[in-house]
């Protein structure tokens, strides 16, 4: 089966300047610091991007970045729902995928200028643009597979697994 997109991100850590934050008041003489707070929603990233975080405070000590990571069996779209209605959105969250896209729509950024999505494999924007417009980065690929009994698929009338090569093409067999 193909190759799946399943997950979004504007998680690229060249953005976390320039995607808005909140400014807490460190007037300690070396300027404001700017606070990022992340939302992750993969669990198995976590210790990668707790490294990428720590190597990128060390080169901007100004920054300081926060990341909150909700998955593995929680309700994470809940938990990302409650920081918005909260008032604490972050500045940067994985999408998972369109209805995120429209669900938080007014709160992204169109990514297209970013060297990230011009360089981007063809297709991979998709799960997360909308109007030709991508509001995400890709951060993984995911593929999943499935076994299938060939005595039931042939008692459906013949469904031949070698034609189910889209999602369509899939719902129908299942339908079958």
């Amino acid at each position: 089966m193909k190759i799946k997109l399943s997950l979004l991100s504007i998680i690229l850590l060249g953005l976390l300047v320039a995607c808005g934050s909140n400014e807490s008041g460190d007037k300690s003489g070396s300027g404001d610091k700017t606070v990022i707070d992340v939302f992750n929603i993969k669990v198995e990233t976590t210790d990668q991007l707790n490294n990428l975080v720590e190597l990128y405070e060390e080169e901007n000590e100004n920054v300081d970045i926060n990341v909150t990571t909700v998955g593995g069996g929680q309700d994470a779209a809940s938990a990302l729902q409650a920081k918005f209605s909260s008032g604490e959105e972050p500045a940067i969250f994985l999408l998972g995928g369109l209805s995120d896209v429209e669900k938080y729509q007014d709160y992204l950024l169109d990514v297209s200028d970013m060297e990230s999505a011009k360089t981007a494999i063809e297709g991979t924007l998709d799960g997360g643009s909308m109007d030709g417009t991508p509001y995400g980065i890709p951060l993984n690929i995911e593929g999943y597979g499935w076994m299938y009994n060939k005595d039931i698929f042939e008692r459906a009338g013949g469904v031949d697994p070698a034609s189910i090569d889209s999602y369509e093409a899939f719902k129908e067999a299942v339908e079958k």
